[in-house]
């Protein structure tokens, strides 16, 4: 009897499995050239670089006004005028590099370039349709203007005084436009937009439009006259 429950221990011993010895089943590893699941991207996500160079050194640049550049023929026509003289783009930010219109009044559109001489000196370039290119400030000297001054907005202008010789650098101007010229019984006056108010500058002896030059704290008109230019200086 004893041999055999020594038989059946033993048997029961040997067919039972060893828990100590048993080794977990390893994964499966992918073949060679197996693709890896794809990593979706979200519309809209940025990679963390572009994040970062959103608020880079340029930033401040691309939130300036954009520089409104003269057409590239406008530019070859000031290099061969004026070959001392370049295109001054950052003085008046708000306002355009150069503006279009008929001062002198032939009937035929004129260009007035803001310009910077070598030394830096501004001026207003009047490449004339036809007519020579002249420069007013920008380092030259010897040019001569008449001066009057309107007193009221919508006055008449005072008497034009003897001519004075036109400053060297017209740094002054923060702010420029045309002031398209008018007639009303045959007097020249010029209209303009102050606000949400039209205002009209009346502008005895003017042949054609006149340019608004504004300095912040005062502004003028520059306009041509059969002898020359006149700078018209606003009571505003």
């Amino acid at each position: 009897m004893q041999r055999i429950v020594a038989f059946l221990v033993t048997s029961f011993a040997l067919a039972a499995p060893a828990l100590c010895a048993c080794t977990p089943t390893p994964e499966p590893k992918p073949s060679v050239g197996a693709s890896k699941p794809a990593v979706l991207q979200v519309a809209g996500d940025v990679p963390a670089k572009e994040i970062v160079d959103e608020k880079g050194p340029d930033a401040e640049e691309r939130d300036a006004p954009p520089r409104r550049e003269p057409p590239r023929e406008l530019v070859t026509r000031l290099r061969s005028a004026l070959p001392d003289h370049h295109v001054a783009c950052d003085v008046a930010r708000s306002s355009p590099c150069s503006v279009q219109g008929d001062l002198d009044g032939d009937g035929r559109l004129d260009d007035a370039v803001l310009v910077r001489s070598r030394a830096g000196a501004l001026g207003i370039a009047l490449l004339m349709a036809t007519s020579p290119t002249d420069l007013l400030g920008g380092g030259r000297r010897g040019i001569s203007w008449t001066k009057t001054e309107v007193a009221d907005v919508g006055a008449a202008p005072e008497a034009a005084g003897p001519k004075e010789e036109i400053d060297a650098d017209l740094g002054w101007i923060r702010r420029w436009e045309l002031r398209p010229r008018k007639l009303r019984n045959g007097a020249p006056f010029f209209v303009g937009q102050i606000g949400k108010r039209i205002v009209e500058s009346p502008a005895p002896g003017a042949v054609g439009d006149g340019l608004l030059l504004d300095g912040g704290d005062a502004a003028a008109i520059l306009y041509r006259v059969p002898g020359g230019w006149t700078l018209m200086h606003l009571g505003y």
